[in-house]
């Protein structure tokens, strides 16, 4: 009977939410038509339950077979006041413009399998990457604002569904990871 006791003990704890709390949700924020030509303009937004959390990645996971993936029924708009493009939330992206940037920090980088910040990776009708590979917050010592982080703003009259693994540090050092799925439909 003991040895049943702790099974169920250790059930319970596998089990309790207090455990896992650290991810709280995965949202799609509707900015409204703050793009020039106004184009619903959304971003794709994780919770914590706790400020201090950060997000160290979005990828995919080849134990899990998640992909980062963005795909939109109609072409992504951009917006780029300087006549630059960029894919990251730097001075060339503008107000409506559609990126990948962990906090909506322009120290976000690429894995070389999703290409480079400037290479037009967020355009057309999405982006995408297999594997491990995505994009990451080059100084992730950055908190959560609020225990909120931004992955990605998307600027599209249509549609869109964001599929990723959010990799993230819990405040004691810890490193967890989350599937995601959002979509607008």
């Amino acid at each position: 009977m003991l040895f049943g006791t702790r099974w169920a003990a250790a059930f319970a704890l596998a089990a309790s939410p207090a455990l896992w709390a650290d991810f709280i949700s995965a949202e799609v924020s509707d900015l409204g038509g703050i793009h020039p030509d106004g184009i619903p303009v959304y971003q794709v937004i994780v919770n914590f339950d706790d400020s201090q959390d950060a997000v160290l990645a979005v990828g995919g996971n080849e134990i899990t077979g998640t992909d980062l993936i963005l795909r939109t029924n109609a072409p992504l708009a951009q917006n780029h006041p300087l006549g630059i493009w960029t894919d990251i939330p730097d001075a060339r992206a503008g107000v409506g413009d559609s990126w990948f940037g962990i906090g909506g920090q322009a120290d976000t980088k690429f894995d070389p399998e999703l290409g480079s910040p400037g290479d037009e990776v967020v355009k057309g009708c999405g982006a995408s990457c297999t594997g491990n590979s995505g994009y990451f917050d080059s100084d992730p010592s950055t908190p959560a604002n609020g225990g909120s982080v931004i992955l990605a703003q998307v600027a599209t009259p249509g549609d869109f569904e964001f599929t990723a693994t959010v990799y993230y540090q819990k405040p004691d050092g810890i490193n967890g990871k989350v599937d995601i799925f959002v979509s607008t439909v």
